[in-house]
C-alpha cells in the first residue's frame, strides 16, 4: 500500500507540483465524494479485496477505482484601476523605459495609449504588446511623414526665392524669382495664402 501511495503521489506530483491531495476509494457506486475517508483507505482496500475474492473468478476481474480530487487553481483576479493622470504620468517612464530597451520609435500616440492601458492594470504586468499597439504605432509612423513633408511644405513658401517657370516665346524657361518681389508686384500680403495641411 505505501508503494501504490508513492506511485500516486509522484504521478500527481508531476501533475500539480507541491499539491498532493488525499486519494479515496470509492466504496459503493452511488457513494457521495463527502462520504469519501482517506483515513480509513486500508480498511476499505482490504473490504473490496476480500470480497473479491468470494466471487468466483472475482480476483481475476477485480477493477479498483481511486479517485484523487485536485482543488481548481485559484485564479489572480485582476482588477481594473482608474487611469487617472497621476497614475498615467506614473507610467510614463515605464514606458519609455520600455520602448527604448526593445529599440522601437514612436511618436507622441504610441507611448500615450501604453502608458494609459498600463495605468489601469494593477502594478507588475508587463507593458502591453498587442495588435492595437502595433497600429497606434503604424499612426505615428504615418504623422511623422505628414509632419515631414507639411515641414518641407512650409520651407518652401517660407523660401526668399522660387524656382519658377515662364514661357518666352513659346519656349518654357526655369528662373529663380524673389518671392517678396512678385508679391509687392501682384499686391498679396507678406505670408503664404496655403495652410499648412
Amino acid at each position: 500500500m505505501a508503494d501504490d501511495n508513492a506511485c500516486f503521489e509522484e504521478h500527481f506530483d508531476n501533475k500539480i507540483p507541491g499539491q498532493w491531495c488525499a486519494d479515496y476509494f470509492k466504496p459503493t457506486n452511488n457513494a457521495y465524494q463527502k462520504d469519501f475517508d482517506s483515513s480509513a483507505l486500508q480498511v476499505q482496500l482490504d473490504t473490496a479485496w476480500h470480497k473479491a475474492r468470494l466471487r468466483n473468478d472475482g480476483q481475476a476481474g477485480f477493477v479498483l477505482k481511486l479517485y484523487v480530487y485536485v482543488p481548481k487553481p485559484v485564479e489572480a483576479t485582476t482588477t481594473l484601476r482608474r487611469d487617472t493622470a497621476a497614475r498615467i504620468r506614473e507610467q510614463m517612464s515605464r514606458v519609455a523605459e520600455m520602448l527604448r530597451k526593445q529599440g522601437i520609435t514612436a511618436g507622441p500616440a504610441t507611448p500615450n495609449y501604453m502608458a494609459v492601458t498600463q495605468a489601469r492594470l494593477p502594478d507588475g504586468p508587463v507593458v502591453p504588446n498587442n495588435t492595437t499597439f502595433q497600429r497606434v504605432q503604424h499612426v505615428d509612423t504615418r504623422q511623422a511623414a505628414i509632419d515631414s513633408a507639411m515641414q518641407e511644405g512650409q520651407q518652401v513658401a517660407t523660401a526668399e526665392c522660387h524656382l519658377v517657370r515662364v514661357k518666352i516665346q513659346g519656349v518654357p524657361v526655369a528662373m529663380v524669382v524673389k518671392i517678396s518681389d512678385i508679391r509687392s508686384a501682384l499686391g498679396l500680403p507678406d505670408y503664404s495664402l496655403r495652410p499648412p495641411f
